[in-house]
């Protein structure tokens, strides 16, 4: 696959777990999108950092049809993979001390 359509796949898969992540809020009801089974790590984040995270999968989407892609791409995923990976922690780290209270 291209970076572009690479990243066009992590964009669509963003924006579905942003949709996950609001509707999961107790005021909204309806259908809830199934996870991504591809970028498991955008469950981790909140809204707004999916937020973020949409914004620069767009800015590197636009950079990449433009012919100015560099490694923008690793540098946006990293930052959103390293947020995700640091919520997981705190989250087991949480469970882990309530199940041993």
């Amino acid at each position: 696959m291209s970076n572009t359509q690479d990243l066009t796949a992590e964009l669509r898969a963003a924006r579905e777990a942003r949709v996950r992540a609001e509707r999961s809020y107790p005021q909204m009801g309806g259908p809830v999108l199934p996870p991504s089974t591809r970028f498991p790590w955008l469950q981790m984040l909140s809204v707004d950092e999916l937020a973020s995270h949409i914004e620069r999968l767009e800015r590197d989407i636009a950079d990449a049809v433009a012919g100015e892609f560099s490694t923008t791409t690793s540098k946006t995923q990293h930052q959103s993979r390293a947020t995700a990976q640091a919520a997981l922690t705190d989250y087991n780290n949480t469970h882990t001390s309530q199940s041993h209270d």
